[in-house]
């Protein structure tokens, strides 16, 4: 097929899911500016419930695992598909599907490692939004040295006996399932296992944590001696690092740090600049941000090539798509901030006191210069990505 074919596939395809939203996607659903960069906490129950019937309508659709394999229930789509589905879906303003951890996190690993039992038991649900999912890895002394962990799983019998702490856990008070990092064996990378652990588990607790715009979408999991079978076990006993890594470097790609978010966020940036009349100074600004994100389109388009080949350098790639994205969306929330001037403190962050339909103006600007500083810290700080990036893709000694 000649480049002048494949082009016009790619402008039909992106006509066909532009058509499709136009049919699916109700304007009550929609974002007054841009989507959230997470799904809605359950603070906002009219929003959970959007996001839960949008995720459910997706896969109907067709198009809400878009990188899993068709066998699997997933789309199969190609890098160029890929990236026009997640453009399209961010410029119309999508909400984010519930199960996004499921989706976009423990997917791809459980394709890629689990067994045949393990993807036949939990993919299904996944896609339908029947099981929803938290993750485990951050703890209270293991933040970004993620290897130091100390939550503890001996095995007694066909179980482990886990024990320890997680914080940072997201979604964890909705969540049926939870996959999580726990030491089977001794210290550093090679003692740690992937487990799948009911939330139903006796001695597993989540405990919400507040933050700082007022949503309470992270917690701390508490697991107290709980027994995890060992067929709940992905891949081998102390294989579990092998596994986040492959696991994080889709979470880095897409916990709102693809082009399509930060696009939505930029034009919303730049349409408020048109409309108050922004000096020479923002808009200069607001060109180098533009330059910025073609950077970023290309770094997203060579990670997700590395991810459809299964190449081992997707690790550092990834890295460097969120180092990118999440730099670029705290400057765009800075730039919003000096044009909206005074009235960005005396709003509040107010995003979602309105429900699902979410706020515009100062009210929304306020809310993400908050939750846009979030960005460099989930999925790895910008230090440890940093450190990846280095080691990993330019073989730089520790």
């Amino acid at each position: 097929m000649s480049g002048r074919e494949q082009n016009a596939g790619l402008s039909d395809f992106r006509l066909t899911v532009r058509r499709w939203l136009h049919e699916n996607l109700p304007p009550d659903w929609v974002d007054a500016e841009f989507a959230p960069n997470w799904p809605p906490s359950d603070d906002d129950p009219d929003a959970v419930e959007i996001s839960r019937r949008w995720h459910r309508r997706l896969h109907e659709g067709g198009w809400l695992a878009p990188s899993w394999p068709e066998e699997w229930g997933g789309a199969g789509l190609d890098l160029g598909r890929r990236m026009i589905l997640d453009d399209e879906l961010a410029r119309a303003r999508a909400p984010l599907p519930i199960g996004f951890s499921g989706i976009e996190t423990l997917g791809p690993a459980l394709i890629r490692f689990g067994t045949n039992e393990q993807k036949s038991r939990f993919l299904a649900p996944i896609l339908r939004a029947e099981e929803l999912w938290c993750q485990g890895y951050s703890e209270p002394d293991a933040g970004s040295d993620l290897a130091s962990l100390r939550t503890r799983a001996q095995r007694v019998g066909d179980d482990y006996v886990v024990t320890g702490r997680k914080v940072w856990t997201s979604y964890g008070g909705r969540a049926d399932w939870c996959f999580l990092l726990a030491r089977t064996g001794g210290g550093g990378r090679h003692g740690i296992s992937f487990l799948l652990v009911d939330m139903a588990t006796p001695g597993v607790q989540w405990n919400k944590i507040r933050q700082l715009h007022g949503e309470t979408h992270f917690g701390e999991l508490v697991l107290d001696e709980a027994r995890v079978p060992v067929s709940m076990r992905v891949g081998e006993e102390g294989d579990g690092w092998r596994i986040a890594t492959h696991s994080l470097s889709h979470e880095r790609m897409m916990s709102g740090n693809g082009p399509g978010p930060v696009r939505a966020r930029l034009t919303a940036l730049q349409g408020m600049a048109r409309a108050t009349g922004a000096g020479p100074v923002e808009r200069q600004e607001i060109a180098r941000l533009e330059c910025r994100l073609r950077g970023l389109e290309g770094l997203a388009a060579g990670a997700l090539r590395l991810a459809e080949t299964g190449d081992p350098r997707l690790g550092a790639w990834a890295s460097m798509v969120k180092l990118a994205a999440s730099e670029i969306r705290v400057s765009i929330a800075e730039v919003a901030a000096r044009i909206v001037g005074p009235a960005l403190a005396a709003s509040g962050p107010s995003y979602r006191a309105t429900g699902h339909v979410r706020g515009s103006g100062p009210e929304l600007w306020a809310w993400e210069l908050l939750d846009s500083r979030a960005g460099p810290i989930y999925a790895g700080t910008n230090q440890i990505q940093r450190n990846i990036i280095g080691e990993i893709g330019l073989g730089l000694p520790r």
